[in-house]
């Protein structure tokens, strides 16, 4: 019995194809795994997902040297010490700092004040009869 749907068309095999296409573009892509503009989170943000490619100029040289390898390599060993490219970025506030911090007047403390004035038995205290 020959097929009834309409999914082994010329037309279907190509949409099928070209998503596949896209979606392998999109995942492989630089400009899609990358930002364009890499800023770091500043007062009242979160700080997000970075890659270490955008952290740093040499992320798989930082890694090899974190988990220790190529530290007991007797046979070409590594003639300098490692150095970390690390990337600066700028940071993105939301809060405006120009606003002027208001800070309350120091606090005196006076030795020759009497604590808070409890009521004496006689002068306050109204007793009915």
């Amino acid at each position: 019995m020959a097929s009834t749907r309409s999914k082994n068309t010329r037309g279907n095999f190509y949409l099928k194809q070209q998503a596949t296409q896209h979606g392998a573009s999109y995942v492989t892509d630089r400009q899609f795994a990358y930002p364009q503009q890499v800023l770091k989170a500043g007062t009242g943000l979160i700080q997000g997902y970075m890659g270490n490619a955008v952290l740093a100029q040499n992320p798989q040289d930082i890694e090899s040297f974190l988990f220790g390898i190529g530290a007991n390599n007797l046979v070409a060993p590594s003639p300098e010490p490692f150095q970390a490219q690390i990337v600066d970025h700028d940071a993105w506030t939301i809060l405006d700092h120009r606003v002027p911090l208001v800070m309350p007047m120091d606090l005196v403390v006076e030795n020759d004040q009497r604590q808070y004035p409890m009521p004496s038995s006689s002068s306050t205290l109204m007793v009915r009869k």
